[in-house]
């Protein structure tokens, strides 16, 4: 008799608790950006989309995971980065059952970085003075060769084709600051080649500039100092 009142009272206890049956939350279908609603991208380069996806609890759990999120495949646009202005990418998509979702966009804005004057062909002069270690006279080289300036997805750089250090051509990515040019570049035949491995300036006519070097070289070890003189590539009509 005991044991059936105590079993009566916990029934009573459990409902009087209130405890009610947990309800999956119902997820919107729909479609989303990956990335910024709003985009810029820098002129006669390359823009990079992130795309949109599809979005549907395909299990039904309530919980959003990677796997609801499917690649929009249908995308519309008339972007072009070799004209300044404002574009619209538009992405359009469809559930599981074939239904069409509510198209969304994103806003493109193309403008000029301030390095895009710079783009062309140029013919550069190297002049060079190498001093070996333990001795205080310098070997003088000098030559030319060419280089092709174009712009960069980044703001106020641009992409430099080659600089010559002591014979060596490096790659590198320069940024623009007014009229001086600062960078950084890496060749693992010198010692010192980060931010203060160099500098450049450009003339007041801005068609020419000066890119200044010092390094350091391990094989044989000496230190160079080379100074390159840009001059864009006359462009005849």
């Amino acid at each position: 008799m005991k044991h059936g009142l105590s079993f009566f009272l916990f029934i009573l206890i459990l409902q009087s608790c209130g405890y009610e049956p947990y309800e999956v939350p119902k997820l919107k279908t729909e479609l989303k950006l990956s990335g910024s609603a709003i985009d810029t991208v820098y002129l006669y380069t390359i823009y990079k989309d992130k795309g949109a996806t599809v979005f549907e609890d395909l299990d039904h759990d309530g919980v959003e995971s990677c796997r609801d999120n499917l690649p929009v495949k249908q995308i519309y646009n008339d972007l072009n980065t070799n004209l300044p202005g404002t574009y619209t990418i538009t992405y359009s998509g469809q559930d599981s059952a074939g239904n069409m979702l509510k198209d969304i966009s994103r806003i493109v804005v193309v403008k000029k970085n301030t390095s895009t004057f710079l783009n062309g062909n140029y013919n550069v002069t190297c002049s060079c003075s190498a001093i070996p270690k333990g001795s205080t006279e310098a070997i003088l080289t000098k030559e030319t060769y060419t280089a092709t300036i174009t712009s960069s997805t980044e703001k106020d750089r641009f992409e430099l084709s080659a600089l010559e250090i002591g014979g060596e051509k490096v790659v590198l990515q320069p940024i623009l600051y007014g009229d001086s040019i600062q960078f950084g570049y890496y060749s693992p035949n010198f010692q010192h080649t980060n931010d203060d491995g160099g500098h450049g300036k450009l003339s007041v006519s801005k068609d020419t500039f000066t890119i200044q070097t010092l390094g350091y070289t391990y094989q044989p070890v000496q230190t160079i100092r080379c100074t390159n003189i840009y001059t864009k590539q006359l462009i005849i009509k």
